[in-house]
């Protein structure tokens, strides 16, 4: 039994970081406007030349435009819970680190993991669809010639497996993998490059697609709303690979001059550049051909060949390029931090943490390219698209959740977290208060039976049954046909009174740099939003998850739960093994987080 207490007790340990958080071994030179060129290279450009098409095709019509407004909103409510974190704890990690410091090793594990799944997916997914681009491009050329010359002439008959090895896809993998070598400030030069030479290309095309705009479109075929509400939401969730990767910018925060300035405002930028961008070309596209006849493997090219338009077509070509470059070079980026991150804390194989002269983690860098290229040479674009969807909502219903746990506890609980001191600017919020975090307001004292002598404890139980009832609602409403019943009522009252209990205790009076308004109502919509989204994936993608977590759980068990940083040792500190942990100048106890606004407002230039 004490076997099994000290084991839980393991496994929950919180990381302490006892440093000035800007501190780091890594070179600090990415602005604001690099990180939202990096979110913005990330996230825009494949989803547009290929998912909408395939979404209004099979799954939602015109009403793809609504899709992805929802879609947005989704991810904006995200946005905003990754900003708080990101400001508190501006490290390599993103969610993973968030996690770790707020409620344990074993959750950020998962987190980290399902983070690597995403940005794998990511990564290898768009390779596979500049390959098929290319080849429709050119008429089959490529897989022509690779199922004659390679599989003498007898393609893989599957599912998930690639029809025959995507070589150019692979090729692309090295070619990035090899840039990323240089460091992130050569990374994000190129990057902004390609980001600038997409979004002209962009313009350009839907401006020369709305000459061949058909309003009847939208009213022929059923209909604007072809599938209803529910291909609606389907299709949103489907989208969220639009978006999905925002958190890029918060993987990228330990390389940033100022992340407390930059991470909100590049968050906010990256969803909002991407939602116009999403919604003028869905507008374009199912104006230009009936949905119905939408070519799925290649939406752009087929709407303009139906009007005899080869220039179009090319530049179609030519932006899926410049896009999926730009997507790779930041997947590829985001992993390499996020696995140094991980290993750093000696979770993952400690080999991964090392870093090059020029501070890069190259052992990282060439051990994620390789596997990337496995994946994108071996399977198909949907089931990798599939696989990067499922990682990125959990990552964002956990953080919107952890949120809520931070806010509803006492302050000295989060004191490893980011604070600024000496801010004239934040002096006049600072004010003395009894209040604590997690206990019950004066006026519902009354109601003994919801408080509790560990503050907080209450609020993170109700949460709890809040996600429990309102995922099973929604699951069951997308996923049976079922009429509103008793069961259905009993969980919308109970997650309703777990927010009302919620509402009825004190959160703590914390100031940090940015922080999220409306809690815990912004939170809750982004548990919502990604619960629907979640309720809308295919059987098949949460069998290919669990699979994952199940695999990364025996690494832990097997690795990481034996060799992580925060394992006491006898003469050492245990956090001494970690660069993200040492204190500096060898001070024992220094304030986390300390720094001068002007230091701040210096760094920044």
């Amino acid at each position: 039994m004490a076997f099994l207490q000290q084991t839980f007790s393991n496994v929950l340990r919180r990381r302490a970081l006892n440093i000035n958080n800007l501190d780091t071994e890594l070179h600090r030179c990415l602005s604001t406007f690099d990180l939202t060129m990096v979110g913005t290279s990330y996230t825009l450009g494949i989803g547009l030349f290929v998912l909408i098409g395939t979404v209004a095709k099979t799954m939602a019509g015109p009403a793809v435009i609504f899709s992805i407004i929802i879609t947005a909103v989704c991810a904006l409510f995200s946005a905003l819970c990754y900003a708080e974190f990101g400001c508190r704890v501006p490290k390599a990690g993103s969610a993973y680190l968030y996690a770790y410091v707020t409620v344990g090793e074993i959750w950020a594990f998962v987190i980290g993991w399902n983070m690597i799944l995403e940005y794998i997916g990511c990564a290898a997914g768009v390779s596979s669809g500049f390959a098929a681009t290319i080849g429709d491009t050119f008429d089959g050329l490529i897989h022509n010639l690779t199922v004659e010359y390679l599989m003498d002439g007898h393609p893989w008959q599957s599912l998930y497996i690639a029809k025959y090895p995507d070589l150019l896809a692979g090729l692309l993998i090295i070619v990035f993998t090899t840039v990323l070598l240089y460091g992130a400030e050569i990374s994000s030069k190129l990057n902004k490059v390609l980001v600038g030479s997409l979004l002209v290309v962009l313009m350009i095309l839907i401006v020369y697609s709305l000459k061949f705009a058909n309003l009847s479109n939208w009213t022929d075929n059923g209909g604007f709303f072809p599938f209803g509400m529910k291909g609606v939401f389907e299709g949103a969730a489907q989208l969220f690979f639009l978006f999905a990767g925002f958190e890029v910018i918060c993987t990228s925060s330990e390389e940033c001059t100022n992340p407390i300035k930059s991470i909100p405002i590049a968050l906010i930028l990256t969803i909002v550049i991407n939602a116009v961008f999403g919604v003028l070309s869905a507008i374009c596209l199912t104006l230009m051909v009936p949905w119905a006849e939408i070519d799925q493997k290649a939406p752009f090219p087929g709407a303009f060949r139906r009007y005899h338009e080869t220039f179009p077509t090319y530049l179609v070509t030519t932006g899926i390029l410049i896009t999926i470059s730009g997507t790779i070079l930041n997947a590829l980026f985001g992993l390499s931090r996020l696995i140094y991150a991980i290993s750093s804390d000696g979770l993952l194989f400690l080999f991964l943490r090392s870093l090059s002269q020029n501070r890069v983690p190259t052992k990282t860098i060439l051990t994620i390219g390789a596997f990337s290229f496995v994946l994108a040479v071996f399977l198909n674009f949907h089931t990798l698209i599939q696989l990067l969807n499922i990682g990125s909502i959990v990552s964002y219903l956990i953080i919107a959740t952890l949120l809520i746990v931070i806010r509803y506890r006492p302050e000295e609980d989060n004191n490893i977290f980011y604070r600024v001191e000496n801010a004239e600017e934040w002096k006049h919020d600072k004010t003395e208060s009894d209040v604590i975090g997690g206990t019950l307001k004066t006026q519902f004292k009354c109601l003994s039976f919801l408080d509790s002598e560990t503050p907080g404890k209450i609020v993170v139980i109700s949460l709890a049954v809040f996600i429990s009832c309102c995922g099973c609602l929604i699951f069951i409403m997308f996923n049976t046909n079922q009429s509103w019943g008793v069961f259905h009522i009993a969980l919308a009252v109970g997650a309703c009174l777990s927010i009302c209990v919620i509402l009825l205790h004190n959160q703590n009076q914390e100031n940090p740099p940015f922080k999220v308004p409306l809690v815990p109502f912004i939170p809750v919509l982004s548990i919502i939003c990604n619960l629907f989204l979640l309720a809308n994936l295919s059987a098949f993608t949460w069998i290919r998850f669990l699979v994952w977590v199940i695999i990364g759980l025996l690494i832990y068990a097997m690795y990481g739960y034996h060799n992580s940083i925060m394992i006491p040792k006898e003469c050492d500190d245990p956090q001494s093994d970690s660069p993200l942990l040492a204190a500096p100048n060898g001070d024992e106890n220094p304030d986390f987080g300390t720094m001068e606004l002007s230091e701040i407002s210096a760094q920044d230039k």
